[in-house]
């Protein structure tokens, strides 16, 4: 595992129910090669920095494939309140030693 982590401060709480994550389509990579891809992720809630309890929404993988664009739905249903604060942490990418690439991060929810 590398380290490699964003933290997302929305502008009031939601019911998470879904992230994308997007990264350069294929097409126009070096050799089709998407080795900066993120791969292997989670995404966690928390109350507030430094949260010591966080609150694990999933854990997914970025595949190599054609799409650039993945969605992904949050897979623990028991979570009922709101977050403001939405931390994604990468340990995983497809190949690339020295950096990861993420073109973009979108948090998905209903407002509370």
């Amino acid at each position: 595992d590398f380290p490699g982590y964003l933290l997302v401060k929305l502008r009031s709480p939601i019911k998470v129910t879904g992230f994308t994550l997007e990264h350069a389509p294929r097409s126009i990579l070096p050799n089709n090669e998407m080795k900066s891809a993120p791969r292997r992720f989670n995404v966690w809630g928390l109350k507030e920095e430094n949260d010591v309890n966080p609150v694990l929404f999933g854990e997914y993988e970025f595949t190599d494939s054609d799409e650039s664009l993945q969605y992904f739905p949050v897979q623990n249903q028991e979570i009922v309140e709101g977050y403001d604060l939405v931390e994604l942490r990468i340990h995983s990418n497809h190949g690339q030693l020295e950096y990861t690439c993420l073109y973009r991060f979108r948090i998905h929810g209903i407002p509370v």
